[in-house]
């Protein structure tokens, strides 16, 4: 029977707590991806540090575990794990009424039900929403591609992707998932992504309950820290809006002195951003000192410096 108007905002709604839930309870990160595949192709983390980006890759393909019991796809990850996280919950708490497939939409991963037509996507800004057929669904550079694809019904009832109109030649769209995959499939796209370009990024989020939002609150992202490896440095952005203002700890122009000074002013960051706990989700923390060492031991030590990048030198978007 269909639901009622009234009927499927509940349910938006209900879907949409679950979706806050794992929004407010880890950071979006590839910190914890890039250390499994690390810890499976048992190299170093000064290696690491040196790029050996093809050692890395072999971690994707040496995966051992479901991709529902990888510790990343808990409390912290990027959009594949989020969507993972989510969809699994809400099929083990409501198995009759879900059932999630997953899409790869060139540089970012979601679920759809094919029961209910909910959609979850770590990069909306309602929480769970529904995607109905022939539906668009525009593709944006922040999340790797540009273009419209349409979201059709399959004669044999799987529904897909599909480009629309020749957006995608006009706009060179990345390649899609036009058919669904699997999790482990999903997993694995999003973990080669990471591997080739050992991005290491940790950007803090939250859920901010406000009147002046028409749903009763607002997502937001806050500080990031981001090991820029080529550069030898990590950048500590204060404010996710504001990307030109950074921190910087260059590594390789310091002493012992200058290290424990960028030591202590990382540690005042975190804690005056009031970032701690996700600092820490899934051992965040103790894979950056691990890190750290590293990267002492091959650059040398680091200085600390405020600085105010000019606008083609700011960094992409954290996905």
């Amino acid at each position: 029977m269909a639901m009622s108007p009234a009927q499927q905002e509940d349910l938006r709604l209900s879907c949409t707590e679950y979706w806050k839930e794992a929004f407010n309870e880890g950071p979006h990160t590839s910190f914890t991806m890039i250390e499994l595949m690390r810890s499976l192709s048992r190299i170093s983390y000064t290696d690491l540090l040196q790029k050996r980006k093809l050692k890395l890759l072999h971690g994707v393909t040496n995966l051992d575990r479901s991709p529902y019991d990888m510790a990343w796809a808990y409390r912290t990850g990027r959009c594949t794990s989020f969507a993972i996280k989510v969809a699994r919950r809400l099929e083990n708490d409501h198995p009759e009424q879900f059932c999630f497939r997953y899409y790869d939409l060139g540089a970012h991963r979601i679920a759809r039900c094919d029961i209910t037509g909910i959609v979850i996507d770590s990069e909306s800004v309602t929480g769970a929403r529904y995607l109905t057929e022939n539906e668009g669904w525009d593709l944006t550079p922040e999340n790797g591609s540009r273009g419209r694809l349409k979201y059709v019904a399959s004669p044999r009832g799987h529904s897909k992707f599909q480009e629309k109109s020749g957006d995608a030649r006009r706009n060179k769209l990345k390649t899609v998932s036009i058919n669904p995959i699997s999790p482990r499939k999903a997993l694995e796209i999003c973990l080669r992504q990471a591997a080739e370009r050992i991005s290491l990024v940790c950007a803090f989020r939250s859920i901010e309950y406000t009147v002046d939002s028409p749903a009763g609150w607002v997502t937001r992202f806050h500080s990031t820290i981001k090991w820029r490896i080529t550069h030898r440095r990590i950048e500590l952005t204060p404010y996710f809006y504001r990307p030109q203002e950074i921190f910087s700890i260059t590594f390789g122009r310091g002493d012992l002195a200058t290290n424990r000074n960028c030591i202590r002013n990382f540690v005042a960051f975190v804690r005056a951003r009031g970032i701690e706990e996700q600092w820490k989700a899934d051992g965040i923390d103790e894979i950056n000192k691990d890190l750290w060492k590293a990267a002492v031991k091959v650059w040398g030590y680091p200085t600390w410096t405020q600085e105010i990048l000019p606008p083609e030198q700011i960094p992409g978007s954290v996905r």
